[in-house]
């Protein structure tokens, strides 16, 4: 949180996964979604479920440990997501990730990319 913050962006903290619907399902309260998994109350499967009726959809970036498979995270419904790996330097990637999509946040989700996630393996 605080390294975003110091990159000036706006950021919502939400301590279990009924938060994050609520914040995500506001019109105009989020531009992209950095969850992680283990979040309190998180039935992935289900969660990815109502975050894909989302319209307009939401860009993700998931932040996970290496012990999720990335098959987990294949999703037909959600059109960008990105899957970075807890390491030393992911927050790093994070913010690239992060202001990447967000200059981009006014292209069509056909321009941003498949609708599954994968993972980013560079920034």
């Amino acid at each position: 949180m605080r390294e975003m913050m110091a990159e000036g962006y706006r950021v919502k903290l939400a301590s279990n996964s009924e938060i994050v619907l609520q914040i995500v399902f506001t019109p105009g309260a989020v531009d992209l979604l950095i969850i992680d998994p283990d979040l309190a109350g998180m039935e992935l499967t289900n969660f990815l479920n109502v975050l894909g009726e989302r319209i307009p959809p939401l860009p993700i970036v998931f932040h996970i440990h290496q012990r999720y498979p990335e098959a987990s995270y294949l999703i037909e419904k959600i059109p960008f997501c990105i899957v970075i790996e807890k390491e030393g330097d992911s927050v790093e990637q994070i913010k690239a990730v992060v202001g990447k999509l967000l200059t981009t946040s006014g292209s069509s989700t056909k321009e941003r990319g498949h609708s599954k996630c994968r993972e980013r393996t560079t920034p």
